[in-house]
C-alpha cells in the first residue's frame, strides 16, 4: 500500500468514530444496463465528485484497472482479495449530487450470475465499502485541511503585512521625533540670535 493511501487511512481512523451515522451500507438492486441487478450500495452525505475520486484512488492504489462501460466503471476478470472475488467482473456506479451520493457495486461471476445476498462474498464486500467510506471521510478532511491551510496562510500574510506596516510607522515616528527635536533646537538657536539682535536696539 502506498504512503498516500496509508496517510488517508490514518486520517480516517481519527474521524471515523464520529461519522458512523452519516453512512449507510445496504444490500439492494440497481439499474444495470436497463435491468435491475443485485448490488451492494454505500450511501454517504458527501458529493458524487468526492465519492468518485475516493473510489478511483482506492482501486488505482491497488493497481486495479478500469474502463468505462454504459455509465459504469468495469474492472474485468478481477481477482481481488479486497472484495473476495476471483475472475469476476466488478462494476461500480455512482449516483448523487453535490450533497450526497451512492456507490453501487455489482459483482458478476464468469458464468454470468451476480453475487446476491447470502453469498460468501457479501461480508467481504461490506467490509470493502466500510473502507471506502473511511477513505471518503479522510479525503474530505484532507481537502478541508488544504482549504483551511490556504485561509491560514492568507491570514499569516495579512498579519505579517500589518506587522511590517507597524514597524515602518514606528520607524517613521522615530525619525519624525528626531526631526522635531532637531527643529526645536534650531528654533531655540534662532530665537536666541533674535533676542541678541533685539537687545542691541538702543532704547
Amino acid at each position: 500500500m502506498c504512503m498516500k493511501r496509508l496517510a488517508v487511512t490514518a486520517i480516517a481512523v481519527m474521524v471515523w468514530a464520529g461519522f458512523a451515522s452519516a453512512q449507510s451500507i445496504t444490500e439492494t438492486t440497481a439499474s444495470f444496463n436497463k435491468e435491475e441487478k443485485p448490488a451492494m450500495a454505500l450511501t454517504m452525505d458527501f458529493s458524487k465528485k468526492l465519492m468518485d475520486e475516493a473510489v478511483t484512488n482506492h482501486f488505482k492504489a491497488d493497481k486495479q484497472k478500469a474502463k468505462a462501460a454504459n455509465g459504469m466503471m468495469l474492472y474485468a476478470k478481477m481477482t481481488y482479495a479486497g472484495l473476495c472475488v476471483k475472475n469476476c467482473d466488478v462494476y461500480t456506479k455512482i449516483d448523487g449530487s453535490s450533497k450526497n451520493s451512492t456507490l453501487y457495486i455489482f459483482v458478476q461471476r464468469e458464468n454470468g450470475n451476480f453475487v446476491v445476498p447470502g453469498d460468501d462474498e457479501i461480508p467481504c464486500i461490506k467490509d470493502f465499502l466500510k473502507k471506502i467510506s473511511e477513505e471518503v471521510v479522510a479525503l474530505d478532511l484532507q481537502y478541508q485541511i488544504e482549504e483551511q491551510t490556504k485561509v491560514y496562510e492568507k491570514a499569516v500574510k495579512e498579519y505579517d503585512k500589518l506587522v511590517d506596516k507597524k514597524e515602518d510607522l514606528q520607524k517613521e515616528l522615530r525619525n519624525t521625533e528626531k526631526e522635531i527635536s532637531e527643529a526645536d533646537s534650531y528654533k531655540k538657536q534662532q530665537k536666541a540670535i533674535l533676542d541678541q539682535l533685539k537687545a542691541k536696539v538702543k532704547k
